[in-house]
């Protein structure tokens, strides 16, 4: 059964709170094959993805920052959100990413997990190399853009009405409100929930400046 099939027309979001530490699911056109490590880069995104604690288990990563995406339930799929991630997460050239603080992660994200302890979970992508190698059975999909429009009215409200994790970034989850609802939001602590912030529209007064 296809994404689309399987999200139908009457899909109802349901926030999964959870994010890892590797993304490895490829988009639905993107190619398939593991992506090689230039063991030899200097760059902080080459860096964050440069080793894990089995070795090999790197060779497998295709770097799409699936996995540091925060899910939405629709149809019992785990969808990962386009622009509701870990604020850590950073783009790589050829739309790949990485982790700028990967090597202490575990330290200053605690919020992430191990890959080793992410797949049983759910936490990796669905078709993820490492995933399928360890047989596990679960895991996010990210639909193309083409399935994701008719569900962003739908992902936008259930995040409105959940708020989100403190920890996410915070310049591309209010672009997509922007870009697929056409509205300016606020992101305000949660009295409640201090790890997580509130999404509240902005009044036509504040989103003009006006006091």
């Amino acid at each position: 059964m296809s994404i689309e099939s399987a999200l139908g027309d009457d899909a109802r979001p349901v926030l999964r709170d959870h994010v890892n530490d590797r993304g490895v699911e490829r988009d639905e056109v993107a190619d398939p094959r593991p992506v090689p490590i230039d063991r030899h880069s200097d760059s902080a995104t080459d860096r964050g993805i440069e080793r894990d604690e089995v070795a090999g288990d790197q060779e497998l990563c295709r770097r799409c920052g699936v996995s540091c995406h925060v899910a939405i339930l629709v149809n019992g799929l785990p969808i990962a959100v386009p622009g509701l991630h870990c604020k850590h997460l950073t783009e790589a050239p050829r739309g790949r990413f990485g982790c700028a603080v990967y090597e202490s992660r575990l330290q200053v994200a605690p919020w992430c997990h191990r890959a080793k302890d992410a797949a049983p979970l759910g936490f990796l992508a669905r078709d993820c190399p490492y995933a399928l190698r360890v047989g596990a059975r679960t895991g996010k999909v990210r639909p193309g853009p083409a399935a994701l429009r008719p569900l962003w009215p739908a992902l936008l409200g259930e995040i409105q009405r959940q708020g989100v994790y403190a920890w996410v970034s915070h310049a591309p989850l209010l672009e997509i409100f922007r870009r697929h609802a056409g509205i300016e939001v606020d992101l305000v602590a949660d009295p409640e929930r201090p790890d997580h912030l509130l999404v509240v529209e902005r009044t036509p007064a504040a989103a003009q400046g006006e006091p």
